[in-house]
């Protein structure tokens, strides 16, 4: 099997000595191509080798000047589907395509032009929004948006991304200018707290930051293939621009809602829970966040329920926090994760419960440092905990010792807990550990 397919591999080869053969020769080429991705798929014992070997081709190609469209545009014909008489081919066809990073632009053109673009008018009459009394599970009161401000503020996003790609994205531009620039706007935003400070003229300040974020991510994802395919024999006009890794409307909206634009004034950062569709791009609108409030002098803590998915995503957008210097604020995680070191920032737990149970809990709390720069964190893992206690009939005496315990420490929240210093050292006996 492996001699067969490194045969496979020679001849491929032999289709790519000239440009010109290239061309002559493409449509033997892909058969080969495919020919291969049939080993790497249904061989499993075999995948490694024959991913080996199709790598190698693929590098051929790639190394010539005409190459990289030439492999472009092996991606588009692999996409194109043979119809009911070839599904086995059609098949093997669209795995080669994920498995191979030569082919990722391919890819994002194909989520570009698979994900629904909606004009931002009928965008944004589609979005709703409702709050919800805790105290009175069950009623919702339906939000207040004001769409021809959410509008505006997007409108002016849309049209500084644009201005920022048309300096930034050809080739030689100095992408660190654009790193300035962006840093720049995020200090005259500044002091910020989840408290206090979100008025109007920081409001309408969001779209630029934001803008320049994603012009950051869309030069650092795409631009380099966007340049190489415009100079290419094989681009056609417009072909560059479907390349190019951008946000949709409905992504740039929610991260203005998020944010308070098109919301009734008010000086503090609301909590708030978003929802869009599949396939709407959550990695985008995760990343983007986290970048602006690092920006804005947040420690950032993004949850998730997979250890993987928490992975890629901060894969996604890794290269814009080094870029901006914000990748020590920003912490990806599973949920458990989160709840463990929320829970280590009070002291020993174990230390902590039995002084709790005895009735001698420490009575004075000590903050931790940059303990202001983790309001996002506590404020999430605040609502949490709290829901737990007022829903959880197990836990109702344990709310009453709670109470009183936080009452005698001088405790703001009793759902929260105590902070206590990061070290406490105590020197017990066994005798009384066995107490």
């Amino acid at each position: 099997v492996e001699s067969e397919v490194q045969d496979l591999g020679n001849e491929a080869c032999l289709c790519l000595t000239s440009e010109q053969t290239a061309k002559v020769r493409f449509e033997e080429f892909r058969r080969l191509f495919l020919r291969m991705g049939f080993v790497l798929v249904e061989l499993p014992l075999f995948k490694a080798f024959t991913k080996a070997t199709m790598s190698s081709v693929l590098q051929v190609c790639i190394d010539e000047k005409w190459g990289y469209g030439y492999v472009f545009k092996l991606g588009l014909s692999l996409r194109t589907k043979g119809g009911d008489e070839n599904p086995d081919q059609d098949r093997v066809a669209q795995m080669l395509l994920s498995e191979f990073s030569h082919f990722k632009e391919v890819m994002t053109m194909v989520w570009n032009e698979e994900t629904i673009r909606k004009p931002a008018e009928d965008t944004v009459q589609d979005i709703r929004g409702y709050t919800q009394d805790p105290l009175q599970p069950g009623t919702s009161d339906e939000v207040d948006i004001e769409r021809d401000e959410l509008l505006g503020h997007f409108r002016c996003f849309d049209a500084t991304y644009k201005v920022l790609l048309g300096e930034f994205l050809p080739a030689g531009a100095d992408i660190n200018d654009l790193v300035r620039k962006t840093t720049k706007r995020a200090e005259q935003m500044k002091p910020l707290s989840c408290a206090k400070g979100w008025d109007g003229k920081v409001k309408k300040s969001i779209p630029d930051l934001l803008a320049g974020i994603f012009a950051l991510f869309t030069v650092l994802k795409s631009g380099d293939a966007y340049n190489r395919l415009e100079s290419s024999a094989e681009a056609s006009e417009g072909l560059g621009e479907k390349l190019l890794m951008k946000p949709h409307n409905i992504q740039v909206m929610t991260l203005l809602c998020m944010f308070g634009c098109g919301r009734p004034p008010n000086d503090s950062l609301e909590s708030q829970l978003m929802q869009i569709r599949t396939g709407e791009g959550k990695s985008m609108i995760l990343g983007a966040a986290a970048s602006l409030l690092g920006l804005l002098g947040f420690r950032v803590r993004c949850v998730c329920y997979s250890e993987y998915l928490s992975a890629r995503d901060y894969g996604l957008f890794e290269d814009v926090f080094r870029r901006f210097q914000i990748h020590e604020d920003i912490v990806y995680s599973k949920i458990t994760t989160l709840s463990e070191d929320t829970t280590a920032t009070k002291g020993d737990i174990r230390y902590l419960t039995e002084s709790l149970l005895l009735g001698n809990l420490p009575s004075s709390s000590q903050k931790r440092e940059g303990a202001a720069r983790n309001q996002i964190a506590r404020a999430g893992a605040s609502v949490c905990e709290r829901k737990t206690i007022q829903d959880s009939p197990r836990l109702q005496g344990i709310k009453a010792i709670e109470a009183d315990e936080s009452a005698r420490a001088g405790c703001r929240d009793s759902a929260i807990g105590i902070d206590v210093p990061d070290k406490l050292h105590r020197q017990r006996s066994e005798e009384e550990l066995e107490g």
